[in-house]
């Protein structure tokens, strides 16, 4: 998987490239949309989170936990 991310004058902008093969796997269907959530963990020196930054549930604790607070990723 490549990604770049790129800091903005109002966040961050993420381009995201997952193999055609992996999905493949998953039998995703054209048309179609699928509970999806992105985090990414900000570290410090010391390897320790010091931020997590979420796609859909910014304030949403327990992400992970719980479909319901995903967002919809559709694929065309």
């Amino acid at each position: 998987m490549k990604f770049k991310l790129t800091k903005t004058t109002d966040g961050y902008f993420l381009k995201l490239a997952i193999p055609i093969t992996e999905l493949y796997k998953s039998n995703l269907v054209s048309g179609s949309s699928y509970g999806f959530e992105l985090a990414i963990d900000l570290s410090g020196p010391d390897g320790k989170r010091i931020r997590q930054d979420r796609w859909n549930s910014i304030h949403a604790e327990g992400f992970n936990l719980s479909p319901s607070k995903w967002g919809n990723l559709i694929i065309k």
